[in-house]
């Protein structure tokens, strides 16, 4: 086979001599017994045509060829994905994630405009804005990311979370730096401002410090974590659709006074209460530790600590 002795080769080896570049030629010398000579036969390997369909299964594969280090095959796979279907989802993912291996961030930004977007995307895009140096819209990108996304047991997106988080560490630890600055210089306003921009991307452990720091901060003013009209607003669409019993748009409602006040403890507790009503008992447990950070010596702590242990409970028994 082009020139090589295969006698002594295993089945699996002479299947993948078979793959070669489309347009080569394959060289085979066959021995036949009985005759005068061996048998020159050239074989020109054509393309197969695929439709557009087969654009998935060729994303799919090029990820995990860049999973096993075969970036060049990743190369080819996820450009023959992109030419099947540059509408697929994961051919657009692929295409975007070989533009930023390349350095190619704008034409990754630009692929990646096409696409209706998820969670996946959206921390494609900070990626790439990160690595391009953009840090506003990588965190714009990156807050539009729902929490689910980051609490998620799927190894590959995993490495996806794990890289994002190693890029953005300089920039949350300058955004640190600058808060406890501002505070020491007694700008709290603006030194909220700069805590709220960490906490974006802060792991559990890292938000558990700061809200339980803030929590002393809001001791000694108050005013500063006061809710404005707009949270006020919010909060009464919330409480009227949490007593119609829709309690997933009193989520909604909820989530838009964090976004005016992320601070405010009472927003953490509602929030905890509605999803315990849907039965989400992990999400309940969460914000209701938020309460309790920022709010430790709320004259319902105890209640509230007492919730967390029947919603473990209800979680335990599966209901």
């Amino acid at each position: 086979m082009n020139g090589q002795p295969i006698e002594d080769w295993d089945q699996d080896r002479v299947f993948q001599s078979f793959h070669v570049e489309e347009g080569e030629p394959l060289h085979l010398t066959l021995e036949r017994k009985g005759t005068n000579g061996p048998l020159d036969v050239s074989i020109l390997m054509e393309g197969i045509n695929y439709d557009e369909e087969a654009a998935l299964p060729f994303a799919l594969r090029a990820f995990a060829n860049r999973e096993l280090g075969r970036l060049e095959q990743f190369f080819k796979d996820a450009q023959r994905a992109y030419s099947l279907n540059p509408r697929n989802r994961w051919a657009i993912r692929s295409m975007v994630v070989l533009n930023m291996d390349k350095g190619h961030l704008q034409e990754a930004l630009r692929v990646l405009s096409t696409a209706k977007k998820g969670d996946f995307d959206r921390l494609l895009e900070a990626i790439a804005y990160g690595k391009s140096g953009d840090m506003e819209k990588a965190s714009e990108a990156y807050a539009q990311i729902s929490e689910d996304f980051f609490t998620g047991k799927n190894a590959f997106l995993s490495k996806y979370i794990s890289f994002s988080q190693d890029l953005f560490r300089p920039y949350k630890a300058e955004k640190l730096r600058l808060a406890e600055e501002l505070e020491s210089k007694k700008l709290y306003r603006e030194a909220l401002k700069e805590y709220q921009e960490f906490l974006r991307f802060a792991d559990e452990r890292e938000g558990s410090q700061i809200r339980t720091h803030l929590a002393q901060l809001m001791l000694k003013q108050p005013h500063l974590f006061a809710l404005p009209e707009e949270g006020r607003r919010a909060v009464i669409r919330a409480e009227t659709y949490t007593a119609e019993g829709d309690f997933e748009r009193a989520i909604e409602e909820y989530k838009k006074a964090l976004r005016v006040q992320p601070f405010f403890p009472a927003l953490y507790k509602a929030l905890a209460l509605n999803y315990a009503q849907l039965k989400l008992y992990k999400k309940a447990i969460r914000y209701m530790e938020i309460y309790l950070e920022l709010y430790p010596d709320a004259p319902d702590s105890r209640a509230a600590r007492d919730e967390i242990y029947r919603w473990e409970l209800l979680m335990e028994k599966g209901e």
